[in-house]
């Protein structure tokens, strides 16, 4: 007979277990009257009742428990002492088929912990339960050929499984057509798959280890879900992966020493980020079948195979990925409309890229390819009949093209790596990689013996057309490049000036033989530095422009500086040098001598340090220059002024307000070929007037004394700013 038990239900209640020390006929409601069997509680065993009422709490001592349980109430809680010595072992074994340890139909709120589960078919089944959590359960010898550790099945939604150790069986976890489930911190190890997902959505797999099985993470139909921080090691197959998935994040990611595939995904619009594939048997990425991906900031090394394979993959983007010490780096197989762009190839064994069968129209673009030691002369093999791969603006560790174009194997086909980048490119996700546009030599003065002068434009857009923006990294300076022939396979090792001035676009070049012909070529470039590194984008090269050096010409003389007179430190004698309340003062000069007759134009330095900025350059813009000639002054043309001025004044008026201080201001001459030293350097003061009354208003403001030996004051010193002698007024004391 069997002993009725009234329980209250109004409550949850908390039961207990114990088969040891535990009895049939005990209540259970209490450590010292446990249950001998869970069957006595859940029900099932001959012909017991479930006592189990909503929200109650069922605490399993230690000891072996040959039983199978299954869950036919909302809200219990299954709560063992300890995952290794509280033990569920089902009657019969792992190949004893349907045979479960737990099992829940249509479900929820279910908590299942601190146990562990052996020699079961079907380790915990859970079909259609939903908002339960399993955690810290140890699970080994189940599953036969299909079954796992833990089942969720047919709409278990919204479950959470974690800190799990699941071991030796067919499939550790199998979730199947359900979304909204966590896979959490747990330890996958010895199973033949170690998670496999089907038909999922939304689901998290965040945090787990997987190690010798024969394959880490499966999924199929994967769609809207997360797989973060996983480690995947030493498995049999393939480490990770997906199949048939949409709209994944796969992300941060190990998968190292698989003896197949690091990660295989196939399917459309995942996002594969900063994920580490190495030491695989096989490639570090594989995509098949896979469009629209976003695949970036992954790093792969020392497998077996290719870093990164795309295989009948189309529009996919690779961006700042690491392919290095693999045997090929990136391999296109039958891929379209790809772009693999800033990423590092390093070092790998037989070729950095490897593209053939039916690739067309994918852009390998802004990557740094360095050869192998093995294999120096293969960095590029293409066999693309009737197709040329775009290579443009790669930087392949040389500035040589005959040696750039010595790694390129083509079986058939063609590629176009014309424009090269000279620098190495800043891989790190969205630095700056675009270099500004190539600057065009307008110009060359040779009228000074022993000296060229080279005129360049500067560059308004980048190599894409785009305005230049303000900042420093769209355009820092200039390279110059000097050969004595029309031509060379490596302009940059003739580079003969580094200009870090962006708006220095002209060079003086002595370091030439009389009579002798050169050729030159300019770049321009940006700078910016990343993670302490300091990066160049160099422009593609200007035209070439062929030069004649001069066989004779001289310099002007020094200009000599008029006015304002020079204030002396410490800059406060007004009495004597004067200075300015005008905030756009003329400088004046006077034009120097030339003797080779030649035209001359100016450069203006004036800051309010020693005078070494420059502000105006009458050779590239001649608005505020005039000079003084047939007893008026005239406007400067682009030719400059003829050096018949000889000793007439030439003045310069800033196009924009200087401020109220003290500036350093000089002058140097430039006849087109060569420059004059520069004039020595003066001081002027502007502005520092305090008027008594700041304010003032026509027909209310009397005029005071005060205001008059203001004003006095003030227009001798204008004067004395400009050499002239201050005035003796009528009365000079009102």
């Amino acid at each position: 007979s069997v002993n009725a038990v009234k329980i209250d239900t109004a409550s949850a209640n908390n039961w207990y277990v114990n088969i040891n020390t535990g009895d049939t006929y005990f209540d259970g409601l209490s450590e010292l009257t446990p249950k001998k069997y869970l069957g006595n509680i859940f029900g099932n065993v001959y012909g017991s009742p479930s006592l189990l009422t909503i929200g109650d709490t069922v605490y399993i001592d230690t000891g072996t428990y040959s039983e199978t349980i299954a869950i036919n109430t909302d809200s219990i809680s299954l709560v063992g002492i300890d995952s290794s010595q509280t033990i569920i072992d089902p009657p019969g074994d792992s190949t004893t088929q349907n045979l479960y340890a737990i099992a829940a139909v249509n479900k929820s709120g279910l908590n299942l912990s601190n146990f562990r589960i052996t020699g079961t078919n079907l380790g915990i089944y859970f079909s259609g339960v939903t908002n339960s959590n399993i955690s810290y359960i140890t699970a080994d010898d189940y599953g036969d050929s299909v079954n796992a550790a833990i089942s969720l099945i047919a709409n278990s939604d919204t479950n959470t499984i974690n800190n799990c150790r699941l071991n030796n069986g067919y499939a550790g976890i199998y979730i199947a057509n359900s979304n909204n489930d966590t896979i959490i911190y747990n330890t996958l190890v010895k199973n033949y798959y170690a998670i496999s997902l089907v038909t999922d959505r939304y689901c998290s797999v965040s945090g787990n280890s997987m190690a010798l099985n024969f394959r880490g993470v499966v999924g199929s139909g994967i769609n809207y879900s997360s797989f973060t921080s996983n480690l995947m090691h030493s498995n049999s197959n393939n480490g990770f992966y997906l199949g048939n998935s949409f709209y994944n994040i796969v992300s941060m990611n190990q998968s190292i020493s698989n003896f197949y595939r690091g990660f295989r995904i196939d399917g459309e619009t995942n996002t594969i980020n900063n994920n580490i594939s190495k030491n695989n048997y096989g490639d570090g990425f594989f995509f098949n079948a896979g469009n629209g991906n976003e695949i970036y900031n992954n790093i792969s090394t020392h497998n077996r195979e290719a870093g990164f394979f795309l295989e009948n993959s189309n529009n996919n983007i690779l961006r700042a990925n690491l392919s290095a010490n693999n045997e090929t780096g990136f391999v296109v197989y039958s891929s379209n409309y790809n772009s693999i762009i800033q990423n590092q190839c390093d070092s790998n064994v037989k070729y950095g890229f490897y593209i053939y069968g039916t690739s067309s129209f994918d852009s390998f673009v802004k990557n740094n390819i360095r050869k192998s030691l093995a294999n120096p002369d293969s960095c590029i093999y293409i066999d693309c009949a009737d197709t040329i791969i775009d290579f443009r603006y790669n930087y392949g560790n040389s500035t040589d093209t005959s040696i750039l174009s010595s790694r390129i194997f083509l079986a058939s086909g063609g590629i176009s790596f014309i424009p090269y980048r000279l620098t190495e490119i800043d891989t790190f996700i969205n630095a700056d990689t675009i270099a500004p546009a190539a600057p065009s030599i307008y110009n060359v003065d040779t009228s000074v013996n022993g000296q060229v002068t080279l005129f360049w434009t500067k560059p308004v857009l980048d190599e894409n057309g785009s305005a230049l923006s303000s900042s420093d990294t769209d355009l820092t300076g200039y390279r110059i490049y000097r050969y004595t022939q029309s031509d060379t396979n490596d302009w940059d090792f003739y580079t003969i000036k580094i200009i870090s001035n962006e708006n220095d676009t002209d060079y003086i070049d002595t370091d030439i033989i009389a009579g002798e012909t050169y050729y030159y070529r300019v770049t321009a470039f940006d700078s910016h530095n990343t993670n302490g590194v300091l990066f160049y984008n160099v422009s593609w090269y200007s035209n070439v422009y062929q030069v004649f050096a001069p066989l004779g010409n001289s310099a002007p003389n020094t200009p000599v500086l008029s006015t304002p007179v020079n204030l002396s430190a410490p800059f406060t004698g007004f009495d004597t040098y004067g200075r300015t309340l005008n905030l756009k003062p003329k400088l004046i000069w006077f034009c120097p001598f030339d003797a080779d007759s030649n035209n001359l134009h100016f450069k203006v330095y004036c800051d309010t340090g020693y005078g070494n900025t420059l502000i105006a350059n009458s050779a590239s813009d001649t608005n505020g220059f005039t000079y003084f000639s047939s007893g008026a002054y005239n406007n400067f043309t682009n030719t400059g002024i003829a050096s018949i001025n000889y000793g007439n004044t030439v003045c310069f008026k800033p196009q924009s307000n200087l401020a109220e201080t003290v500036y350093c201001w000089t002058i140097q001459a430039y006849d087109s070929i060569a420059y004059s030293d520069s004039a020595t350097s003066r001081y002027f003061s502007i502005g520092g007037r305090n008027w008594t009354d700041s304010v003032t208003t026509v027909g209310i403001t009397p005029v005071r004394k005060i205001h008059m030996d203001e004003l006095r004051e003030e227009v001798n010193f204008a004067r004395k700013f400009r050499g002239l002698s201050a005035i003796n007024w009528t009365d000079s004391t009102i």
